[in-house]
C-alpha cells in the first residue's frame, strides 16, 4: 500500500470489521466492555463507527447502538464469510425457504457490474449490447438480477474446457464469471454451515434447526460436519429456469433482498420534455443526489424503468452511477422494512426528501403563446404574486400544513411549472391557471382591437408563436 493511501478501514464500510470485533469482545468479556474504547490501530472515526453500529442495529445484529450486545443473528453473521448486509439477505431467504435460488441471484449479482466486456470498437460495443440484451430477455422483470441469473444458468451448461470460449463469444469476462460461480457456492455453504436463528424451526430443504451446529468458533467441527453432509453442487444442479420463474418463490426471493439493501432506495425521475440529454435517472434519498443508469444497465437496454428500485452498487465518476437494480413495489417495501429502520429518523427523512423530489420531478406544465398574459398574471418571476397565489390555492383546496405546493414562473419559455405533493390538486391548479391565462389573453386581444391606431399592427406572443392583430 502506498504511504499516502489511507487504511482500508478508513476507506470502506467498516460494519464487517466492527462486527468481528464485537464478536471477539463478547467472547472475552473481561477485556473491553465498549467497542468505542477499542484501541484501533487506525481508528475509523466516531462518525463511521456510529454509522456502522447503526447499520448493524438495523440488520438485527446488535440489541441497540448503546449496549452493542450481539443478538443470536449477530453471532451467526460473525461466523459468515460474507458482509453483514449480505448475511442478513441470506438469512431472510433461508427463513422464507428460498435460500438456493437466492444464493444464485445474490452471488451472481455482486459481480454483474464487471461481468460484461465493453468492447473497443463500435462493432464490439454493439455486439456486447446485443449479448446483454439476450441475457436480459430471459427474466425481463428482474433487471440486472435477471441478467446475473441468466448468465449462471447458461454458463453451467458449459464444461470446463468450453467455458472460456463461451465467455469470449458472449462478451463475458471469464475470470469474473468464475469468481461469481464460486461466490454462489460459498454463500450457500456458509449459510447451511452456521447455526440458524433460534426462532427458526426449519431452515428449508432438508436441514433442520436441531441438526445445526452451535459451536462458538468461527468454523466449528459441527459446522464442518453439516458442510460435508450438505451437497451444494447437487442442490445447485437441481435448479432450472422454472425455479426462478415460480410465482410463489420468485417474489419471496426478491423480497429477501430488502433485508440488506433497505437503505439503497431509488425513485425514477422521468426526463422532462426540454431535457436534451434524457439520461435515465433515479433520485437517491440516502445521499440526496441523482443517480444515473449506465448504458449497459438491463433496464436501460430494455427501455422499461421501475418507479421504485433498490440498487446494490454505486460508483462516482463525475456523477453518480447506480447498478444492479431491482424493481420493488413501494407498499411491499415499507411492509418488509426492518422494524428498527422503519421507526428511525433516517427513514422519516428518506420519505420527506423523496416526497419533495418527486413533487419537483413531475410538474404540470402550463404554456401560453402570450408572454404579456403571463406577466400580467404573475408579474416578474421573482415577484411576490406567485407567493400570494400559492397561499390562495392552499386555502381554496384546503391543503394541510405538511402538503407542499410550488409554482415556477419561466418567462423565457412562457410557461408555468406547477408542483404539488397531491397529483389531483396539482392538475386542478394547472387547469385554473390555463383558464386565467386564456381570459387575460382574450382581454388583451379585445383591448388591442378597440384601441388600435390606423395602419398599425400589434403582435402578441413570442418568436415561436405569435398573434398579429390589426
Amino acid at each position: 500500500m502506498a504511504a499516502d493511501t489511507p487504511a482500508e478501514l478508513l476507506r470502506t464500510d467498516c460494519a464487517e470489521a466492527v462486527l468481528t470485533i464485537l464478536y471477539q469482545l463478547q467472547r472475552q468479556q473481561d477485556w473491553i466492555a465498549n467497542i468505542r474504547d477499542f484501541p484501533f490501530v487506525e481508528h475509523p472515526g466516531s462518525e463511521k463507527l456510529e454509522k456502522a453500529l447503526k447499520l448493524l442495529y438495523y440488520l438485527g445484529a446488535i440489541s441497540s447502538t448503546e449496549r452493542t450486545e450481539l443478538t443470536p443473528q449477530g453471532e451467526r453473521m460473525a461466523k459468515m464469510s460474507t458482509s453483514p448486509r449480505i448475511s442478513a439477505i441470506l438469512f431472510e431467504g433461508q427463513r422464507r425457504g428460498v435460500q438456493n435460488i437466492l444464493s444464485v441471484a445474490l452471488g451472481m449479482s455482486t459481480y454483474v457490474g464487471n461481468m460484461f466486456r465493453r468492447g473497443k470498437t463500435e462493432e464490439e460495443k454493439e455486439r456486447s449490447k446485443l449479448s446483454r440484451t439476450s441475457f436480459s430477455s430471459d427474466f425481463p422483470g428482474l433487471g440486472d438480477v435477471g441478467v446475473a441469473i441468466s448468465v449462471w444458468l447458461r454458463a453451467r451448461e458449459q464444461d470446463k474446457s468450453s467455458l472460456r470460449r463461451w465467455c469470449i463469444d458472449n462478451f463475458l469476462n471469464f475470470r469474473v464469471v468464475l469468481d461469481a460461480q464460486k461466490a454462489v457456492r460459498s454463500m450457500l455453504q456458509d449459510m447451511m454451515a452456521t447455526s440458524p436463528p433460534p426462532t427458526t424451526t426449519s431452515v428449508g430443504e432438508g436441514i433442520s434447526a436441531s441438526s445445526a451446529s452451535s459451536s462458538g468458533g468461527r468454523r466449528g467441527g459441527g459446522e464442518e460436519k453439516i458442510r460435508a453432509e450438505f451437497d451444494v453442487n447437487g442442490t445447485l444442479r437441481a435448479l432450472s429456469n422454472a425455479s426462478f420463474s415460480d410465482e410463489v418463490t420468485c417474489p419471496q426471493m426478491l423480497q429477501s433482498f430488502l433485508a440488506g439493501y433497505f437503505a439503497n432506495l431509488a425513485f425514477y425521475v422521468p426526463p422532462r420534455a426540454d431535457d436534451a440529454d434524457g439520461s435515465p435517472a433515479y433520485f437517491l434519498p440516502g445521499p440526496n443526489q441523482m443517480g444515473f443508469l449506465s448504458s449497459a444497465a438491463a433496464f436501460r437496454v430494455s427501455g422499461t424503468f421501475p418507479e421504485v428500485a433498490i440498487y446494490m452498487e454505486i460508483v462516482e465518476n463525475r456523477r453518480l452511477y447506480i447498478s444492479s437494480l431491482l424493481g420493488v413495489d413501494l407498499h411491499t417495501y415499507e411492509a418488509l422494512l426492518p422494524p428498527a429502520f422503519k421507526e428511525s429518523e433516517e427513514f422519516a427523512t428518506f420519505k420527506k426528501i423523496n416526497s419533495r423530489k418527486q413533487m419537483l420531478s413531475r410538474p404540470s406544465v402550463v404554456t401560453t403563446s402570450c408572454p404579456l398574459a403571463l406577466k400580467r398574471l404573475f408579474g416578474h418571476a421573482s415577484g411576490g404574486k406567485a407567493k400570494q397565489m400559492i397561499e390562495q390555492f392552499r386555502a381554496e383546496f384546503g391543503m394541510s400544513a405538511d402538503s407542499e405546493l410550488a409554482i415556477d414562473v419561466d418567462l423565457r419559455r412562457s410557461q408555468l411549472l406547477v408542483m404539488c405533493t397531491s397529483d389531483d390538486i396539482r392538475e386542478r391548479i394547472a387547469s385554473k391557471l390555463r383558464e386565467s391565462l386564456a381570459d387575460i389573453q382574450s382581454q388583451l386581444e379585445r383591448r388591442t382591437l378597440e384601441w388600435a391606431l390606423p395602419g398599425m399592427g400589434y403582435v402578441m406572443g413570442n418568436y415561436k408563436s405569435s398573434l398579429r392583430i390589426y
